[in-house]
């Protein structure tokens, strides 16, 4: 089976999510942050897969999905734009640091 823009923006949040985390010291991010998004996409994962499983999917749990996509993804474009302005973080270079142009692209283009 052939991915769909669902399964890609689920990578991309889990992907990114896991990568904030692991480097919250480097990238200067808040406690505050973290946990935002840390909760979020505890919602979050669980939506998706309610929304993919043929079982469960309904317009309620593809709705659900996709409202609390967008309130991640919210938080994820925060957060990104903090990272350049924290004089703590080790990656001035926001175009360096996880391709955030290539990021913001395509969420800005898929959502």
């Amino acid at each position: 089976m052939l991915p769909t823009k669902e399964h890609e923006v689920n990578e991309y949040c889990v992907t990114s999510v896991k990568y904030l985390i692991d480097n919250k010291a480097e990238l200067g991010i808040s406690p505050n942050d973290i946990i935002d998004i840390t909760a979020k996409e505890a919602d979050r994962a669980p939506a998706y897969k309610s929304a993919m499983n043929p079982t469960t999917r309904t317009v309620t749990t593809i709705a659900e999905r996709d409202k609390i996509t967008a309130e991640e993804l919210v938080i994820l474009r925060r957060i990104y734009g903090d990272i350049p302005l924290n004089n703590a973080c080790q990656y001035k270079d926001t175009l360096q640091f996880f391709r955030i142009k290539s990021l913001n692209h395509f969420i800005t283009q898929n959502i």
